[in-house]
């Protein structure tokens, strides 16, 4: 008897759980629908444009490793932030409006701020709502979204190209500058054959070196060159600025990589030597 009391309990566990569970799963399908009926992870092209300031237009194109951008400059694109862009193609769309009853003027969506075109389908972004959120449309309607989408969207090029100077995952294995060179020796072993200072630690900055901004139409100068060899390639970089900030222009690129004045001070030569722990 106790035994089949306790069958008897489990079994109506069991099936309260089984009617919470569903209860939720059709509190879920009965939530908003999403702005549009596109799956982000589909998508293969996507292109943004400005049509309210000259910021440049930009055209992504999904390859077999990952985004690219392909205009206006060709160069890698950051995969989580091309990600998080698409996202709202799949964001739940509240409080929505019919187009054609409604003066778009009102919402910043007869001129919008941004035009993203997702493969095939267009979405606008008007201004922001008192509340925060922002006017967004999607074919014949209009929603408010959380403004999560626009800070990102606004940065444009700087936004999503991706910033490292090297590319993802690439680590030097000879530097020559200027002002200093060394070489990958052995086993994260560095020298200095030419210039003074901490070879390893310089090799580390290289590795982590990021682009602050692009410049499209870099001055035809030259003002050095920088070479860095990685397990994959040999990369060579014309100094064409180097105030107020540092300008690279790689071998059979047309545009520059801008770097701030400090941190490229840190990447024209090496640091110090760190002073040895017994010395005073």
């Amino acid at each position: 008897m106790r035994l089949r009391r306790s069958l008897n309990l489990v079994l109506a566990v069991a099936i309260v759980a089984g009617a919470g569970a569903a209860w939720y799963a059709g509190q879920r399908d009965s939530g908003p629908p999403s702005l549009t009926a596109l799956a982000p992870g589909d998508i293969r092209t996507l292109a943004l444009t400005f049509p309210r300031d000259e910021r440049k237009s930009l055209r992504l194109e999904r390859r077999r490793d990952g985004w690219h951008i392909a205009e206006p400059i060709e160069r890698a694109a950051s995969d989580g932030r091309v990600v998080t862009a698409l996202a709202v193609l799949a964001a739940p769309a509240r409080g929505c409006y019919a187009v054609d009853e409604h003066e778009l003027a009102d919402f910043g969506l007869d001129d919008p701020r941004l035009r993203m075109e997702a493969d095939d389908t267009t979405v606008e972004f008007g201004d922001r709502a008192a509340d925060g959120r922002r006017y967004v449309r999607a074919g014949n309607r209009f929603c408010l979204l959380p403004d999560q989408f626009w800070p990102l969207m606004k940065l444009g090029l700087e936004g999503f190209a991706a910033p490292g100077v090297l590319g993802a995952g690439s680590a030097p294995r000879r530097i020559s500058t200027p002002k200093a060179e060394a070489r990958l020796t052995g086993d994260d072993a560095w020298d200095l054959t030419r210039g003074s200072g901490d070879a390893k630690a310089w090799a580390a900055r290289w590795r982590a070196a990021r682009a602050d901004g692009f410049v499209l139409d870099p001055p035809d100068a030259d003002l050095g060159r920088i070479r860095i060899a990685t397990d994959s390639a040999i990369t060579e970089f014309r100094i064409t600025v180097r105030e107020p900030a540092l300008v690279l222009v790689a071998t059979g690129a047309d545009y520059g990589l801008e770097i701030a004045a400090e941190e490229a001070e840190r990447l024209l030569a090496p640091p110090p030597d760190a002073p040895d722990a017994g010395s005073s």
